[in-house]
């Protein structure tokens, strides 16, 4: 009798997994590291970072709408821990491409690593480790939408819906527009059913009907687990989180919503969606002329078969696709900021084309030309060039935000060191920053080290140059207790006396000599006019 050991419980456990899954899950891990190694082992501040060391206030996960984070929060913290959050992060990641890959079929070596290689490199993933204290609670809310999926898969015709709508519960209750990655996923799925020979209406419709059973019943776990939360707190949602406009648009809303939806769609293939900067828009296109050429030949072949009711569903949900990629349009039309941030979901066209030139089974040949050859080598250099993209992309934002840090470093404190030399200094009043807008200005730090035109996958970079950033990282950060005057204050009599007197008004603007005075009493640095 075979003596047993945790050892050969974790080997059974290994040899379990397909090589696919397992290709899938090491060689994301491992790019994923290589291409954000630079936020790994550097720290560049940034203001959620700073409020969570500082002031967090837990409420605001049960008021978004997030009470999952209360959970995970518990497990990684508050704080920064730069190689080990990403080292968590990233593998979350590695386990939902390993997933990925099972649920699509993908089982070519190269094609499995080019989609491993998309997932790590996407340039959302810069956004999620941006915030480098909240980045675990990102990839936890991609890892249970996959999670649900895979549930539903691989626990026979029932048993995983009730753990696939907890694991969507999980999701939403992380981060609500992720639930567009999950639909997405069964989406790509329903639509490989239909290249199978076997294919049956009915069997197919039940099939991916308990996937619809198991996304609703997860928002009724969330929906329900919000109300307790809620109720148990005494809060109420606030309206930035998205979660109480969820499926809640009016019918007008809804119409324009679908018109959304392809309008993003249009953008992500033609304009300046995805990798269409430094002339990468092209690959977009290919990607769109290589699915509609397999879905072509594959209605062709079903006519010709007259198999006419799967041809209709085939292409009934060619043109619905806009609809379950973008799913997070649907579910509030770009009317919570949500959508924004989290749009992990549009690396799946991506994944659409390379699990459809991998499971399509036909060779069509047109004078000795395989167009099937050429498809796998046009999907494979688009792949490439994806994840070229992705890691440039990234590692530019990444090295921006570091000098942008670095430059609000050196300007709080020789500012700081100005303020402390005045005559009338004191720690215990309040200081006048008049016409305080920002630091990043053509007056204090070049404008090489913005990050707009990194748009659109890694535009949370740029908030970095919010004033409330900016004040944050005084009062906080460099632990400047004084008042700073940028929004209304009990300061805010005193402060109009002092814009009104011809003092202020003929003082020149930071950091030129006179531009920090006392005036009246108050200690004033006049920024801009």
């Amino acid at each position: 009798m075979e003596e047993k050991s945790l050892q050969a419980t974790v080997d059974k456990f290994y040899k379990k997994i397909p090589a696919g899954a397992r290709l899938a899950t090491g060689a994301t891990f491992l790019m994923g590291i290589l291409v954000n190694l630079f936020v790994f082992t550097n720290k560049s501040v940034n203001h959620d970072d700073i409020m969570a060391e500082f002031i967090f206030n837990k409420q605001l996960d049960i008021v978004s709408g997030r009470y999952m984070w209360l959970i995970i929060r518990r497990i990684t913290s508050y704080y920064d821990m730069p190689m080990f959050f990403g080292i968590i992060g990233m593998l979350a990641l590695a386990l939902s491409a390993g997933m990925t890959v099972h649920l699509l079929g993908v089982k070519d070596k190269l094609f499995v690593l080019l989609i491993s290689g998309i997932m790590a490199s996407f340039p959302i993933n810069a956004c999620y480790y941006s915030y480098l204290s909240i980045s675990p609670i990102y990839y936890f809310a991609i890892i249970t939408a996959v999670l649900g999926v895979f549930l539903v898969d691989r626990c026979g015709k029932y048993a995983g819906i009730f753990p696939a709508g907890m694991c969507i519960m999980m999701s939403l209750a992380t981060y609500q527009s992720f639930l567009a990655l999950t639909i997405g996923l069964v989406f790509i799925m329903a639509f490989l059913d239909l290249f199978r020979n076997d294919f049956k209406i009915g069997k197919w419709f039940f099939k991916y009907f308990r996937y619809a059973v198991a996304a609703v019943l997860g928002f009724v776990f969330y929906f329900v687990g919000t109300k307790i939360s809620l109720a148990v707190t005494g809060e109420q949602l606030r309206q930035y989180a998205g979660t109480d406009k969820m499926f809640s648009l009016e019918f007008m809303e809804i119409l324009k919503s679908f018109k959304t939806t392809w309008e993003n769609q249009k953008e992500f293939y033609f304009t300046t969606q995805a990798v269409s900067s430094r002339g990468f828009v092209w690959i977009n296109r290919i990607v769109l002329a290589a699915i509609l050429v397999i879905i072509i030949v594959q209605l062709v072949r079903l006519i010709r078969d007259k198999k006419y009711v799967q041809a209709a569903v085939t292409v009934a949900m060619t043109a619905a696709s806009p609809f379950f990629l973008n799913f997070i349009y649907i579910m509030m039309n770009g009317k919570s900021s949500v959508h924004m941030l989290m749009k992990y979901a549009l690396i799946l066209p991506y994944f659409l084309i390379i699990a459809l030139v991998c499971a399509t089974d036909w060779r069509m040949l047109v004078r000795k030309f395989n167009v099937k050859y050429v498809l796998q080598w046009a999907t494979a250099l688009c792949a490439v060039g994806i994840i070229y993209y992705g890691a440039l992309t990234s590692n530019q934002l990444y090295l921006r935000m570091y000098y942008n840090t670095q430059a609000i470093d050196s300007f709080c404190t020789q500012l700081l060191a100005q303020l402390s030399m005045q005559e009338n200094f004191s720690t215990d009043e309040p200081v006048y920053f008049a016409n305080f807008t920002t630091f990043f200005n053509e007056n204090y730090v070049t404008t090489a080290t913005f990050t707009q035109d990194l748009h659109p996958y890694v535009w949370m970079g740029t908030d970095i140059y919010l004033d409330w950033y900016s004040s944050n990282h005084l009062i906080r950060y460099m632990d400047f207790n004084h008042h700073i005057r940028l929004i209304a204050s009990n300061n805010k009599s005193r402060e109009d006396e002092v814009k009104a007197t011809e003092e202020f008004k003929n003082m020149p603007c930071y950091p030129d000599g006179g531009s920090i005075k006392t005036i009246n009493g108050l200690l004033t640095v006049k920024f801009a006019n």
